[in-house]
């Protein structure tokens, strides 16, 4: 079996245990975790098409985004908790993890190498997730703009 595919399997129980132990309502979870799983497929794509870490972050990060609006607004409830779980695989754990275990040995060449990519990451994640929040925000206000006006 191919180990994107074991990944794909192995992130929904483990997402799903993360909603778990953060009292996530019973009736979300699997909706939640779904998005999990669709954020990371997302990723994988990207990075076998454009390589990096950035833009498939990046892309990543939106596609969670967007899940989560759909699903706040359709089941009444934060956008949030929805976000949280489903950009929860793209977190660059293991990058900052190698960044302060290098840090601790004093290799300050691997230091960079593994803070410029924690930092790829985190931009991806936080401008991915901004985007889309900025696209719907401009949507919304057009929206009550248009309605005020009639």
């Amino acid at each position: 079996m191919p180990f994107e595919i074991v990944q794909l399997l192995v992130i929904f129980p483990a997402c799903l245990g993360f909603a778990l132990v953060n009292h996530m309502r019973p009736r979300l979870l699997v909706r939640a975790t779904m998005g999990a799983v669709l954020c990371w497929a997302v990723y994988l794509a990207v990075y076998h098409v454009m390589g990096g870490e950035f833009a498939p972050a990046l892309v990543a990060s939106a596609v969670a985004a967007g899940y989560a609006q759909v699903l706040s607004h359709g089941n009444r409830a934060l956008i949030t908790p929805y976000f949280i779980i489903a950009v929860l695989p793209v977190v660059p754990g293991a990058s900052l993890f190698y960044t302060m275990a290098a840090a601790e040995g004093g290799d300050w060449a691997s230091v960079t190498n593994y803070a410029l990519r924690t930092a790829q990451f985190v931009l991806g994640i936080a401008m991915g997730g901004s985007l889309v929040w900025a696209a719907m925000g401009i949507v919304r206000n057009t929206r009550e703009a248009w309605k005020a006006r009639r």
